[in-house]
């Protein structure tokens, strides 16, 4: 989908300061040294009890209205968007929405699983290009499962919140294009139980089909064609991954390059680990004003994606600078 005339106003993203360390998930036997060293980081955000989604969500979702300059009132279109499954999940939308104060909102719950920000940001992105009415779109993602989960580190899951403001007010990132498709044959794999409910048995640690990678380099290629096909194939200077351990980051990037796309990839594990449905709107925080910035007249492709298997792809451009405090992670 080509996108005209929307900008990514503010994103951001807020971490528990709390941490879990590699080597106590190998100490408690849920996974093995082996696993744990084809990861690039070390311990990984980790919420308090007092750290619920909800708190958090509404924390980062009032930083951004407020560097945004956005009033609650003004947000006509707000999803949320999870992975985790809480007993308040089912109506965490509306619930923001009235916290925040943004009164006349439409309230979406979302849940594509580790592309919940991605999909978020196509269904906003085509709801403010088609509904004159809604001026302000509000993406939130938030997960905070707690030290007690045992699956912390299949994939390097970290408690948190995103937030992002896109409208059609100019700001220095353009939104050019976003794509998504999908490869969901993965799902039949998958247990039927939900590995994402607190309490759940920690599981074997790979649950993809033999041919997952298949699936998911062919998914990821065909967005990201399609991004570049839309946004009228601009020079990228990086594609910036989904925040995932490397050997399921070479299989993104695999798919980028069978869509002819040589940008350099980057991959920002390090900064947060794998924020379960934020990691497009953490990815968005650094390419503003984190260690992936664009200068004006740059563009990045985005690769976000989830292992049932769904692909979102989002072209951004640089338009202007600003001063900007350092750092996108508050």
């Amino acid at each position: 989908m080509r996108v005209d005339g929307l900008y990514v106003n503010a994103a951001k993203v807020l971490l528990p300061p709390g941490r879990e360390p590699a080597g106590r998930a190998v100490g408690r036997g849920l996974i093995t040294a082996e696993h744990a060293e084809t990861f690039e980081i070390d311990e990984l955000p980790v919420a308090s009890p007092a750290e619920s989604s909800e708190l958090l969500a509404l924390a980062v979702a009032g930083s951004v209205l407020g560097e945004a300059a956005v009033r609650p009132e003004d947000v006509g279109f707000l999803v949320h968007a999870c992975v985790g499954d809480t007993s308040y999940e089912w109506k965490m939308a509306p619930r923001l929405a009235r916290l925040l104060g943004a009164d006349q909102a439409f309230a979406l719950g979302l849940r594509q699983n580790c592309n919940g920000a991605g999909a978020a940001l196509h269904l906003a992105a085509a709801h403010l290009m088609t509904e004159p009415r809604t001026a302000n779109s509000l993406i939130v993602t938030s997960d905070a499962l707690g030290a007690d989960w045992p699956r912390r580190w299949f994939l390097g899951y970290s408690d948190g919140a995103t937030a992002l403001l896109l409208s059609r007010r100019p700001s220095p990132l353009a939104l050019q294009a976003v794509t998504s498709g999908g490869r969901p044959a993965n799902e039949a794999h998958f247990p039927a139980w939900n590995p994402f409910r607190p309490g759940m048995p920690a599981g074997p640690t790979d649950e993809s089909a033999p041919q997952a990678g298949f699936l998911l380099r062919a998914a990821v290629r065909d967005a990201a064609r399609a991004a570049v096909e839309d946004a009228g194939h601009p020079r990228l200077r990086t594609v910036v991954l989904s925040r995932v351990r490397p050997a399921i980051a070479n299989v993104l990037v695999a798919g980028v390059r069978q869509a002819g796309i040589d940008a350099e990839p980057l991959n920002l594990a390090t900064r947060s680990g794998h924020l379960f449905a934020g990691d497009l709107t953490a990815n968005l925080a650094d390419l503003l004003c984190g260690p992936a910035a664009l200068t004006p007249g740059e563009a990045a492709l985005i690769v976000s994606f989830t292992g049932d298997i769904g692909v979102t792809c989002a072209i951004v451009e640089a338009r202007e600078s600003r001063t900007r405090p350092p750092g996108a992670l508050r």
